[in-house]
């Protein structure tokens, strides 16, 4: 962990969407009062971890902090059918933007709701969340 992270706990976590998928993520913690929580939604088909740094920064301020991936994105592929390795492309993978939008952001604003109600939500959002949030 590097001096600017000290401050800021960092926990891998995983949460069912809206129909059961399994979505892995990130939550980043300050290790003292929390004074908002941040949900960021990623840019299309972009893992996480893109946004570690950014996440951490929050962090460190203050703020509790989820980055996670869609369905078939980073940690959230399925195992391959045979073995344990992970497809490498979304070729053949059913889900689309508004899957993303209605089962997987709607479930990410659940779970960050759920633990911190008390705390002013803020997100990054894509098109379609944002209207539907609007």
């Amino acid at each position: 962990m590097d001096a600017a992270q000290d401050d800021v706990f960092i926990d891998e976590i995983s949460f069912p969407a809206t129909d059961g998928y399994r979505l892995t993520g990130t939550l980043f913690l300050p290790r003292g009062a929390k004074r908002r929580a941040i949900l960021i939604n990623s840019a299309t088909a972009v893992p996480r971890k893109i946004y570690r740094g950014f996440a951490s920064y929050l962090a460190h301020r203050g703020c509790a902090v989820l980055t996670y991936d869609y369905r078939g994105i980073g940690d959230s592929r399925q195992p391959a059918p045979v073995g344990n390795n992970q497809p490498k492309s979304l070729v053949g993978f059913t889900a689309s933007m508004s899957d993303w939008a209605a089962l997987d952001v709607t479930a990410a604003v659940r779970w960050m709701r759920e633990r911190y109600n008390t705390l002013p939500l803020a997100m990054s959002a894509t098109p379609s969340a944002a209207r539907r949030w609007g």
